[in-house]
């Protein structure tokens, strides 16, 4: 046997004779024994003096376990108090001395099983005194038990069965509108893989893959770092504390572990990693408060107040069996605890009332010291485990957020649910898939997405038919009112709550006006620079006659909540709170806003604190947009008041101003018409100033001129090239470097060509689309022959159906002033193919950039040239700007205010030209990030035989070259000279193009 077992078998026939051996009492020992019924005293006291004569020396007989086993040796838990000090004393002896170990082992070995106070046949009594039996539950079975009964293993099954069913009950199923059907959703159908935040090295002897390009090697380093599962963290430690935030998954994991279990227990199998057999027990440490706080520990001993705190937990556990009808089962449990084959799950550490977690702690601990189990899993949320002193013996992970894959594998696993109990089609619920997969990862809500329990709380309030984020704010507020609602609910073990409190929670005017002010005056703690909010605050905040009234309610209020909320609690200690979800904190602070009186001039004020308030100061307007919609008068007095008449000078103007576009849009331009007779002259300044706001920012971010951008989208954007007609640059011939460092050559283009000053945009290719492009077979010859066109259309390799528009990603992709995305080379071509024949008939215009002045017509005889993808060289020279620098701009370095790359962190296309910073000298915009842009070149590895092999001709289906980098990579990739090759009959979200006007080919020689 292994050492810790060895030290607990060892200690468990050595603790109750010890007293007697150190006295050398041996008829003070005989007549105990006998009158425990004891009929083989003396093979006990053999196998007892023959470990003690090993051990003397060895143990510690002057600790204090020992000194009151000597004055009491047939006191049950003293005697217990001493057999665990034994244990860990004895678990280090053996770890240091081998030959000790096996002389021991072999001890241990000899034949016991019928002494009655080792195989516990008196039920656990070993003496008596004149108050009754003494018991203890001291157990060594070094057989099997004998069969239990078929009473009691029905029982157990039946036990089994009902924690299966209770822990595989899906969280929230309350917030659907349609709750029988939900009810039919059970975890284990929609649980997702969870990661910890720990990571495994790679093994020493593994062999390095050979990356093929600079992105692969990328993402090689990535795979390198391996996280450990949450489960496979359960498998391998025996002892674990699993720790995250609110609705991290922490109780999710443990109630799925321990459905599995049972469910496996059940079926006659193991779980991987785990010994066979173990039964699984689950208890929320909340449940046990009452029991523990009606305790009297006053003047006991250390080893008392834990033998009585231990015994709590498992009367508890008792308790719980029998509330599940599995009474009778109970013998079978009481046999597992001895032997140490249970499964313990205690679940969330911090969700007991603040006065009674030290107590909650201490019986915690002394469960771990008294009960030697195979397994115990702790829970607790990371702050409240942080503030005490670590578990001895266990090693805690942190549970790492979900990734978008995770999210999307939700998603599918949700609606496949959905589709099997009846509530959508087969054709619905993908479609709902797909939309709840899109929305879920981007920015507004992927703080939330990340977290389990928001995640399926958005998956059901998108099942219910909320759109997800257009109207988020509806989103924030179900989720708002679904966590008020669940700390109205009463649950088993809570402690009762004083009138006056439970008659706020149940007025949700009063309830959310508090949350409101509370959210509203922590984003300004964190504004200050501080973390959270003070609990001083908290609780002047809420003892005002506008909210509780009373100090003593506030505390209530507060102590409440961090119980059971999974919204707002202390973080850091007790000293401070916050939001556990920084979207709720803005969404409230944001809903407080827009009902204050002084709503503008709070505007104003905090327009000029940077960005930091602009998501409270949006989602306030949604507030009345969507939820409010009575008060929109207040709403045009607000857009008005941040955008007046003469345009923005100060910071404080410029970012009133992005709010006021913002929140236009969002109402609807029509509305405002419609509702005011001022509307129209205000639209009309809108969209100049947001287009000031666009090209000429003095203040604005990155990120808030591309939202700029945004809005004037939706107003419609005036710019030269954007929508309708098409500015080109001119580029002039000539002989300059291609590639860099030393994988160049030299490249002559004879003659001038005009590069468009843009990608291609969403609104320039749907005209292509409306013309009905895609079934005009002229323009489609080569896709034809390769196989991806027909009359229906483009089906290229990604695509299930033939297709008469671009793949449509959804969200800021498919705005008309971004660059169209989700084009194959083909499509690319064949938009030129048509370009060229509208021009020609004099349908589109192409006009000539100037920078000292507006574009003018391009002079251009038609017939001699042509509209077409630029070849690699071509652009290659056009991005240098007439220049040799790193990136197009001139010079070498790239930072966000430059281009649309990964540390720009939009995660999606942006308008184009939204970074005039990232102008060259030829006039170009977004050469650099945005998207990749096909060329017509077939791809080759290298220049070492360029010249001779360089193919710009349309036919064949090979590779072809994409330049520029885009919006998801580092900024090495937006270098002039970055290139890489993909199939033609590909597409993807980062994937476009733009043209050239050239006469011929470019031939170098």
């Amino acid at each position: 046997m292994d050492i810790p077992q060895l030290a607990a078998e060892t200690a468990k026939i050595l603790a109750p004779l010890l007293p007697f051996l150190i006295q050398g009492a041996q008829d003070a020992a005989r007549a105990a024994f006998e009158r425990a019924g004891e009929k083989s005293f003396d093979a006990v006291w053999k196998k007892g003096e023959a470990l003690w004569d090993k051990l003397k020396g060895r143990v510690d007989t002057e600790q204090d376990a020992v000194k009151r086993a000597l004055q009491k040796p047939e006191e049950k838990r003293v005697i217990q108090h001493l057999q665990s000090s034994l244990e860990f004393q004895l678990e280090d002896v053996f770890n240091e001395d081998a030959g000790l170990r096996d002389s021991v082992n072999l001890i241990i070995g000899g034949d016991v099983t019928s002494s009655v106070i080792l195989n516990n046949s008196n039920q656990n009594q070993v003496a008596s005194n004149n108050t009754g039996p003494v018991t203890q539950t001291t157990y060594v079975y070094n057989n099997p038990p004998p069969a239990e009964s078929d009473k009691a293993q029905k029982a157990f099954r039946a036990y089994l069965d009902n924690l299966r069913k209770f822990c595989n009950i899906l969280p929230l199923a309350t917030l659907s509108d349609d709750q029988e059907v939900m009810a039919e959703i059970t975890l284990d159908k929609v649980y997702i893989d969870l990661d910890t935040e720990s990571f495994r090295e790679e093994p020493e002897n593994a062999k390095p893959k050979k990356a093929q390009s600079e992105m692969e090697r990328l993402l090689e380093t990535e795979e390198k770092r391996q996280s450990i599962r949450v489960m496979e963290a359960a498998a391998e430690t025996k002892r674990l504390v699993l720790l995250g935030n609110a609705g991290s998954g922490k109780s999710t994991f443990v109630k799925f572990l321990a459905a599995l279990q049972a469910a496996a227990l059940l079926e006659g199998k193991s779980l991987e990693g785990f010994s066979s057999g173990l039964i699984p027990v689950y208890l929320e440490l909340r449940k046990i408060s009452p029991r523990l706080g009606g305790l009297h520990l006053d003047n006991l001993s250390i080893a008392e107040k834990a033998q009585i705190l231990s015994d709590a937990v498992l009367e508890q556990i008792r308790d719980e069996a029998r509330e599940r009808k599995a009474a009778d089962f109970l013998p079978i449990l009481e046999e597992a605890f001895g032997r140490g084959n249970i499964l313990l799950v205690l679940d969330g550490l911090d969700e007991v009332p603040k006065k009674l977690r030290e107590r909650v702690r201490q019986a915690v601990s002394a469960v771990i010291q008294l009960q030697r189990l195979d397994r115990i899993v702790i829970t607790s949320r990371i702050n409240s485990y942080s503030e005490q002193p670590a578990f001895s013996g266990f090693t805690d992970f942190k549970i790492a957020p979900l990734d978008r894959d995770k999210i999307k594998n939700f998603a599918r696993a949700w609606y496949n649910e959905q589709q099997t109990i009846g509530k959508f089609s087969e054709e619905q619920a993908k479609e709902r898939q797909n939309d709840l997969s899109q929305r879920a990862v981007q920015r507004d809500l992927l703080e939330m997405s990340s977290n389990p329990m928001m995640l399926t709380s958005i998956a059901i309030i998108h099942t219910n038919g909320a759109k997800l984020p257009d109207q988020r704010v509806r989103l924030y507020s179900r989720l708002v009112n679904l966590f008020a609602s669940k700390w109205q609910e009463e649950k088993p073990g809570s402690i009762a709550l004083p009138a006056e409190l439970a008659g706020f929670l149940k007025n949700e005017t009063r309830l959310r006006e508090a949350l409101e002010h509370l959210a509203y005056e922590t984003h300004r703690a964190n504004e200050a620079g501080d973390s959270d909010l003070t609990e001083e605050r908290a609780l002047i905040l809420l003892k005002s006659e506008k909210h509780l009234g009373s100090a003593a309610l506030a505390g209530e209020f507060l102590d409440y909540i961090q119980q059971r909320s999974g919204l707002f609690a202390s973080k850091g200690g007790e000293d401070t709170y916050s939001f556990s979800h920084r979207r709720i904190q803005e969404y409230l602070a944001g809903c407080y806003l827009i009902n204050q009186e002084n709503c503008n001039e709070l505007y104003r004020d905090n327009a000029a604190k940077g960005s930091f308030w602009s998501d409270p100061c949006l989602m306030g307007a949604e507030e009345i947009i969507y939820n409010q919609s009575k008060a929109w008068k207040n709403l045009l007095l607000l857009i008005y008041d941040l955008c007046p008449k003469q345009p923005p000078q100060t910071e404080a103007e410029e970012r009133a101003l992005l709010w006021s576009g913002q929140i236009a849009v969002d109402y609807g331009a029509e509305k405002i018409q419609q509702k005011s007779g001022q509307g129209a002259d205000y639209l009309e300044r809108l969209q100049s100033h947001t287009l000031h706001l666009l090209e000429r920012s003095k203040f604005l971010t990155p990120r808030e001129r591309t939202e700029a951008a945004d809005t004037l989208a939706r107003l419609g954007d005036p710019r030269p090239g954007v929508t309708s007609d098409y500015v080109f640059c001119n580029i002039p011939a000539g002989k300059f470097m291609l590639g860099e460092d030393k994988n160049t050559i030299e490249y002559n283009i004879p003659n001038n060509y005009f590069m468009s000053r843009y990608p291609v945009t969403n609104a320039q290719f749907e005209q292509f689309v409306k013309a009905e492009g895609y079934k005009q077979e002229e323009y489609w010859q080569e896709a034809k022959t390769a196989g991806y066109w027909n009359k229906e259309g483009f089906k290229g390799m990604l695509d299930k159906e033939s297709r008469s528009a671009p793949a449509n990603y959804g969200g800021a992709f498919v705005l008309p002033n971004h660059p169209v995305v989700g084009v194959s080379w083909y499509e690319a071509l064949a938009f030129t193919r048509w370009a060229t024949e509208k021009w020609r008939a004099g349908i589109l215009q192409l006009m000539g950039w100037d920078k000292d002045g507006e574009p003018a017509l391009l002079s251009l005889e038609s017939g001699k040239y042509e509209i077409r993808l630029p070849t690699e060289a071509e652009w290659e020279r056009a991005a240098r700007g007439g220049h040799e620098f790193r990136y197009p701009w001139g010079s070498d370095e790239v930072t966000p205010a430059h281009a649309n790359y990964g540390d720009t962190n939009l995660n999606t296309t942006s308008a184009v030209g939204a970074f005039p910073k990232g102008t060259n000298d030829y006039g170009l915009l977004d050469m650099s990030g945005n998207v990749w842009e096909w060329c017509a070149t077939a791809w080759q590895e290298n220049y070492s035989e360029y010249l001779k092999k360089e193919n710009n001709e349309p036919e064949g289906d090979v590779a072809r070259v994409l330049r520029g980098g885009a919006y998801n990579l580092e900024g090495a990739s937006l270098r002039c000279a970055s290139r890489d090759g993909y199939l033609p009959n590909l597409r993807d979200d980062d994937l476009g193009f733009r043209c050239v006007v050239c006469a011929s080919f470019p031939i170098s020689p």
